[in-house]
């Protein structure tokens, strides 16, 4: 691992805003991917923390450029292919604090993990798992563990109107009018 990097120091409120993907080229790049909305506000905030084996790290940007699904980065320091490979699969952490400050009713989608999931029918869907982008819109990826749907996953848009009825904050929990199979 690379000593230079381990920190004492802990992101408060860690808050993870990318990923990065596979080493790219001998030279010690790797594939970055954003999870903000925007995908160049990725590079808005600082400092990026990650950890790996349980030490906080903080990562320091050399080099960036743009690709069509994803960014190419240099880390200081990380000389070569192998050093970037140490990296693989880690994310990209922030502080929240550096986030800008949301208006009321407006959330990020890291906070809406493990929130429940209801229909408008009344029936417990499951919890979210995640989300995963695609060009049309968003999709909550739902895991579902309960007693008469076996283990799954339930894909749902997040149309907000249409299928996305309410989303409560206090009580954790989004309403939406969809029908799955099992129901």
């Amino acid at each position: 691992m690379f000593n230079i990097y381990k920190t004492s120091n802990k992101p408060n409120d860690p808050f993870i805003i990318g990923k990065i993907g596979s080493a790219h080229g001998i030279l010690g790049m790797v594939k970055l991917f954003s999870f903000t909305e925007n995908k160049n506000d990725i590079f808005k905030y600082y400092p990026w923390f990650t950890k790996k084996e349980n030490q906080w790290i903080i990562l320091d940007l050399e080099y960036k450029k743009n690709n069509k699904n994803f960014f190419l980065i240099k880390i200081k320091n990380i000389k070569n292919r192998n050093q970037a490979k140490e990296l693989t699969h880690c994310h990209i952490i922030i502080e929240k604090k550096t986030l800008p400050i949301l208006k009321k009713n407006e959330y990020y989608w890291n906070d809406l993990i493990n929130f429940k999931i209801i229909s408008d029918t009344g029936s417990y869907l499951g919890k979210i798992d995640k989300f995963l982008q695609t060009k049309s819109n968003d999709i909550l990826v739902i895991k579902n563990y309960g007693k008469n749907m076996g283990k799954q996953e339930i894909l749902i848009p997040f149309i907000e109107n249409e299928v996305i009825k309410n989303v409560d904050i206090i009580n954790k929990t989004i309403t939406v009018h969809w029908n799955p199979i099992f129901e």
